[in-house]
């Protein structure tokens, strides 16, 4: 993942943003090293690509196999017997499905004394195994070797190389629904001048397709189409119907002639999640399906209609059910009303056209104000301990405003009741 100057820009921005908000909970989140690597996390991925410690989240539902792999592991160095028992399968997947690797004998060792080890006559550079031009240094496994995996069993399951159904890119499911004339159809009532000729074809509707980017877009999903009538634009819409013509080359080819849209409104933001409301409009349009980009997720705008929670789904751990229960939230006022997730990470490099700027904080305010808190916590804490301590007399001192930012933190867990008395006393 590459970052271009706009976006380091847009980082750094929301991750002082975080970081501010963060400290306006309680300063202790700092106490972990995380927050400080947050700090310089657009250097460490234009150095070092993409920031793999801040995914590792994503992974949870690969437990049981990260367990598998750490079942013989002697525990002194876990971490690293997980990750050779990861790259020995990874070995042995390259090997039964085919792939070629650069086989080199060793090269002969000499002993020319018998008191001293036996030594190599070729230089260390040598031994490295460069690659290799020359087809014959490639090899691959036997036939015999490939056999194992030929067919699905529990060694293609265990490696990962289960014969799973390639989807063509545009491939839609028909719905089971009889061909029928074109006004019948939802296109042919919202456009109806859209085909010539028209009424002397018949037409069928598709359930659901298969995009570019290997989504599947079913019908009501919301999706970013790239606008054909501006180079670089792209917009919102609702998949309303999915259209093929019967006899067409692309009903043949098992593609859509063309998609359906109903376009939406983005521009008003939402005042708890900072993320877009959708809002649909009364503009349709017929769309290729090479113009649809991707598909996006929409969130119901819970906070404004207090949704609660009336009902219970069971919990799976590990692809199995449990007997624990965790509750579901019913949206029982206004159901439409939806906002864009733009914190989805999937497909990001178009989703975040759309993301709202978080506001700019007042850093200074936030963080004395937070330090203050502190401070007249770890006090009432010692009052409580030590009842009978004597109170300090105030110190005379000069404003906050003209001291730095370390002073001004050391004059606060100097002055009792800082917390209490306010600037009042601090300033003139």
């Amino acid at each position: 993942m590459l970052i271009d100057h706009r976006s380091q820009a847009l980082l750094d921005h929301e991750i002082k943003h975080f970081l501010l908000c963060a400290a306006r909970w309680t300063t202790r989140w700092f106490n972990k090293p995380k927050f400080h690597i947050f700090l310089h996390l657009t250097e460490h991925i234009r150095r070092f690509g993409p920031a793999i410690l801040f995914a590792t989240e994503a992974f949870e539902s690969f437990n049981a196999i990260i367990r598998a792999k750490s079942v013989h592991s002697n525990r002194h160095a876990p971490s690293r017997d997980i990750a050779q028992a990861f790259a020995q399968g990874n070995r042995i997947r390259h090997l039964l499905s085919g792939g070629s690797f650069n086989f080199q004998l060793p090269p002969p060792l000499v002993n020319r004394t018998h008191s001293l080890p036996a030594t190599s006559t070729v230089a260390p550079d040598v031994l490295k195994r460069p690659f290799s031009d020359n087809k014959s240094s490639w090899k691959k496994a036997g036939t015999g070797a490939q056999d194992l995996v030929y067919m699905p069993n529990t060694v293609t399951q265990y490696l990962g190389l289960d014969d799973k159904k390639q989807v063509k890119t545009g491939d839609c499911i028909s719905d089971k629904v009889g061909p029928c004339a074109f006004a019948v159809t939802l296109t042919g009532k919202k456009l109806p001048n859209l085909i010539r000729n028209a009424n002397a074809k018949q037409f069928k509707t598709c359930r659901e397709l298969y995009l570019k980017n290997g989504d599947k877009c079913t019908i009501g999903q919301f999706v970013i189409v790239q606008n054909p009538n501006a180079v670089g634009t792209t917009f919102i819409a609702r998949v309303e119907e999915i259209v093929q013509i019967v006899g067409s080359i692309a009903d043949y080819s098992h593609l859509p002639d063309g998609v359906l849209l109903q376009s939406a409104d983005v521009n008003r933001p939402t005042d708890k999640y900072r993320m877009p409301h959708i809002d649909l409009l009364n503009q349709w349009s017929f769309a290729r399906f090479e113009d649809i980009l991707c598909t996006v997720n929409v969130q119901h705008n819970c906070a404004q209609y207090q949704c609660a929670t009336t009902h219970v789904r069971h919990v799976y751990q590990e692809r199995e059910r449990t007997d624990q229960t965790q509750p579901l939230v019913s949206h029982s006022k206004h159901p439409e009303d939806l906002m864009l997730n733009t914190a989805q990470m999937r497909d990001a490099i178009h989703v975040q056209r759309y993301r709202l700027r978080s506001p700019d904080l007042d850093e200074e305010d936030i963080i004395m104000a937070s330090a203050a808190r502190e401070v007249a916590a770890q006090k009432a804490a010692r009052k409580t301990l030590e009842p009978t301590s004597s109170a300090k007399l105030p110190v005379s001192m000069p404003t906050l405003r003209q001291l730095s930012l370390p002073q001004r933190l050391v004059m606060l867990q100097e002055v009792p009741h800082a917390s209490t008395s306010g600037s009042s006393q601090l300033d003139p």
